[in-house]
């Protein structure tokens, strides 16, 4: 039984690993107001017509440098942002700022970015958990009891393995949806 058995777990831990998450794209393009940019979040730099901004982002702070070395800030508080601008910088001559922190805190179209959650564990949780939950006499014997001649499950048993059941539904619903 068991040289039968270990095809099948190859071929599960194959497409468990295969389910590993991928490296989401550190680039992406955004169209706005005519212009089509294409930030890089890995290098923080925001391309558009040949002019490369650099910019920093904490998540409490964004600064954006411009090709002449100007900057432009904007830092968030519980009361909402405050900002400005070095003695250089002219919204006439570049992008500006405004339209650029945009890009860069999701005001524009942004790719969805994943959570990395994996589809197929979901798919595979909430199958396996609702086998679980509507036969837990046959997944017990699935699991153990062809193990042993006559065998039958105890309630225990067969409550936990719903219990059990239900709650891995519960993930794998929560892994597809959420």
């Amino acid at each position: 039984m068991r040289i039968r058995l270990f095809p099948l777990l190859a071929l599960l831990l194959a497409l468990l690993c295969a389910c590993g998450s991928l490296t989401p794209s550190t680039t992406y393009e955004v169209s706005r107001d005519g212009w089509d940019f294409v930030v890089d979040t890995e290098q923080q730099t925001i391309t558009c017509g040949g002019d490369v901004f650099q910019y920093t982002a904490d998540g409490r702070s964004v600064e954006i440098t411009y090709p002449d070395g100007s900057t432009y800030f904007r830092t968030y508080d519980n009361m909402g942002w405050h900002g400005g601008w070095s003695d250089g910088y002219s919204e006439d001559r570049y992008i500006p700022g405004d339209t650029l922190v945009e890009l860069i805190s999701g005001g524009a179209e942004q790719p969805e970015k994943s959570s990395g959650n994996s589809p197929f564990i979901g798919l595979l949780l909430l199958a396996i958990g609702g086998f679980n939950a509507i036969s837990p006499q046959t997944s017990w014997y699935l699991s153990y009891g062809w193990r042993f001649k006559d065998a039958e499950p105890s309630d225990a048993a067969l409550v936990l393995g719903r219990c059990g059941g239900v709650l891995a539904a519960v993930i794998g619903f929560f892994l597809l949806f959420f």
